[in-house]
């Protein structure tokens, strides 16, 4: 059969073997050799030879850098079930050794001798000196089985370790016991513990169903020992762990009578330990559960997904449907998705959704160390308190890097920096993110939502960045969980930027809306927009990006006057519109015409219009607009009698002219002359200077 290639690991150690990393030119590194696996038993004759090798011969007769592989009699799947005895138990690696399957669905290690369901020994030791790399198999039902040995169901790990699309399920750390009073916390690390220094890879991997250990009964009758931290991993070394699934694992239960939790229904980094979680899920984990007593209560643990007390990274990742215990513990704790008690923990374009607490928290809690949060998705998470979705006893300790999108931000009231977009509990807001599935990836993402407020709320300037712990320097993020790429212009305003949280939403065709304008009535002008692509006429119609905010802006003609907008606008002043749909305006212009009075006659008088404009003398023409009505009214001053019009205007009533061209129009004022009848009536009579005009005198 062929030989699967080895992984970039396998290459790394190799590199180093023959060029070395100091000093003069190394030595030729020694042939590597491949070992075939060709027996499903598991024993130890000290031999490995064709036809008769087990896993645990290949294994002993391995040199540093050699690989295992497996050619198995029959059909796949294959289960290789590890014996304990004399000579056998738990495998162990002192020396560099890969071991590589033909796939997980192929190929499975177990720790369960008897096939009962219960598993009876730890599969793998890796001691200081070695570094087991494992790839394309899957390992079942490991246990710790003593108090002396207690972490890590599947594997104990103090040198290097790299799994490579490897399932892990079923694996147990130690529990303790029901008698002896011993106090023994439970183990840690239900399928690996990595312990201080060491050195553990993931990638590609899923852990499903593994628990921590149950603590023991305290000593005399006083509290019971807590149960252990991570149900999957527990880390106290450097812990890189990528493209990978944590599925319903457990922290062990606490200890009669009144046992505290443990930590880490996933994932617990201890104390001094370096985790960096990239492109991830975890969901459906579970802290442990505290001890109820009537005399004495043990607090549910903290952290359903992951709980920190070291230095903790999480970049690109998913915590969803994570809880505390059982939800209903005699003692509340924090922090369903994700509880932070000592160290710094970031937490980049992560998506924490779902989760629940008993008591406040639901999606992260912070009662040590610091918190730090950029482009943080969180909402829809439940608690007992308010504080739904985040909370800290110390507000300064959590950190906002800015762009952070949370649904209730009661309980960390100070992310308040750039970008960030909260609610509250009386205001949540709906971060607009669908149920946890296989959107494309390896592993399951919650999607967002159309409208969601996480889309394209990233940093403008910046973009997507995740956290390197062990370099503590930023480093680009280009795709997002599922590995599609960041960023996209998922709001379709044409400015691609980061979506906040683990989702990247698809790039959508940029919405537009055409906006039309119409030039209307007997005069003329122009009507341009703001921003430009309207200046009409010319150019009357553009198309304009949804939600852009446009200005219209009539100019008229100088023998023209701008009499009002209809449409989608309305009255005389600047039109303001949004661009969320397509919009039509009419913009209308009024010609202008002049309209003059001439006084003739030796008389004296004043001429007047309606509406205002001329009052002559003084002002004896005035612009008025096309159809529009005009009274002129002549008055004579005293001493004078008005004649008449003449011109565009007759007789000497008022003058009424509705103006469709220039006017002009004559008034006559003449004088009055002054009679004595002294003869008959003894009074005065006017007579007209112009033959025929006026009354004549008695």
């Amino acid at each position: 059969m062929s030989i699967p290639r080895r992984s970039a690991l396998s290459a790394f150690l190799l590199a180093v073997v023959v060029t070395g990393l100091s000093g003069p030119a190394a030595a030729p590194a020694a042939a590597q050799t491949t070992w075939t696996v060709d027996l499903l038993g598991d024993e130890n004759d000290g031999a490995c030879t064709p036809g008769d090798c087990s896993l645990r011969e290949a294994v002993a007769a391995a040199a540093s850098g050699d690989t295992v592989v497996f050619d198995l009699p029959g059909s796949p799947p294959w289960t290789l079930r590890l014996a304990t005895g004399a000579g056998l138990g738990p495998i162990g690696i002192s020396q560099a050794v890969a071991i590589l399957g033909p796939g997980s669905a192929e190929l499975t290690i177990s720790g369960d001798t008897d096939a009962n369901g219960t598993g009876d020994l730890r599969l793998f030791d890796v001691a200081a000196t070695g570094a087991l790399e494992l790839a394309d198999l899957s390992l079942r039902d490991g246990r710790a089985v003593s108090a002396a040995s207690r972490d890590g169901g599947c594997i104990r790990s103090a040198g290097s370790l790299s799994l490579l699309r490897v399932e892990i399920a079923g694996c147990r750390a130690w529990s303790g016991g029901t008698t002896g009073f011993t106090g023994n916390p439970g183990g840690s690390g239900g399928s690996i513990y990595n312990a201080v220094g060491a050195v553990l890879t993931v990638d590609l991997s899923s852990f499903t169903g593994n628990r921590a250990g149950k603590g023991d009964i305290g000593p005399d009758g006083m509290a019971g020992a807590p149960g252990g931290h991570g149900g999957a991993i527990a880390n106290a070394g450097f812990a890189t762990v990528r493209r990978s699934s944590f599925l319903s694992n457990f922290a062990g239960d606490g200890g009669q009578p009144w046992g505290h939790g443990g930590d880490g229904g996933a994932i617990a980094n201890r104390a001094g330990g370096s985790l960096r979680l990239d492109d991830s899920t975890l969901a459906t984990n579970r802290s442990g559960d505290g001890v109820c007593q009537a005399f004495g209560n043990g607090a549910d643990g903290r952290g359903g997904g992951l709980h920190s007390a070291g230095e903790t990274a999480v970049n690109n990742s998913t915590l969803s449907g994570n809880a505390l215990g059982s939800v209903a513990g005699c003692t509340a704790a924090q922090g369903g998705g994700l509880a932070v008690s000592a160290g710094v923990t970031r937490l980049r374009n992560v998506t924490v959704a779902g989760n629940t607490a008993n008591g406040a928290g639901g999606g992260l809690a912070r009662d040590g160390g610091t918190l730090r949060l950029r482009h943080l998705l969180a909402g829809g998470n439940a608690a007992n308190g308010v504080n739904k979705d985040c909370t800290t006893n110390v507000a300064a300790e959590v950190v906002s890097e800015g762009y952070n999108v949370v649904g209730v931000i009661n309980g960390c009231a100070g992310l308040t920096a750039t970008g960030d977009q909260t609610g509250t509990s009386g205001a949540p807001l709906a971060i607009g993110v669908g149920p946890l599935a296989d959107h494309g990836g390896p592993t399951l993402t919650r999607p967002l939502l159309e409208g969601s407020p996480a889309i394209d709320a990233g940093d403008p300037g910046a973009g997507c960045l995740a956290w390197d712990p062990v370099g503590a320097v930023d480093l680009p993020m280009t795709t997002d969980q599922r590995g599609e790429l960041r960023p996209t212009d998922g709001d379709g305003d044409t400015v691609a930027l980061c979506d906040a949280g683990a989702f990247e939403a698809p790039a959508v065709e940029p919405v537009e809306h055409l906006l039309s304008v119409t030039l209307a009535g007997s005069g003329a002008g122009a009507v341009t927009s703001d921003p430009a692509g309207i200046d009409c006429p010319g150019d009357c119609s553009e198309s304009y990006l949804e939600g852009t905010q446009v200005e219209l802006l009539a100019q008229a003609d100088t023998d023209s006057q701008f009499t009002g907008w209809s449409g989608d606008c309305a009255g005389t002043g600047a039109c303001l519109l949004t661009m969320s749909a397509a919009r039509a305006v009419t913009a209308t212009f009024t010609a202008r015409f002049d309209l003059t009075v001439s006084l003739a006659g030796d008389g004296a008088g004043t001429v007047t219009s309606s509406p205002a404009g001329i009052d002559c003398p003084g002002t004896c023409a005035a612009t008025y607009l096309d159809q529009e009505p005009v009274t002129l009214s002549a008055e004579a001053s005293p001493g004078s009698f008005f004649a008449g019009w003449s011109g565009d205007c007759a007789g000497s009533g008022d003058c009424l002219l509705v103006l469709s061209a220039d006017r002009a129009a004559v008034a006559t004022f003449l004088s009055e002359s002054l009679f004595s009848d002294d003869f008959e009536s003894g009074t005065y009579c006017a007579w007209s200077q112009v033959a025929g005009g006026g009354e004549p005198c008695p």
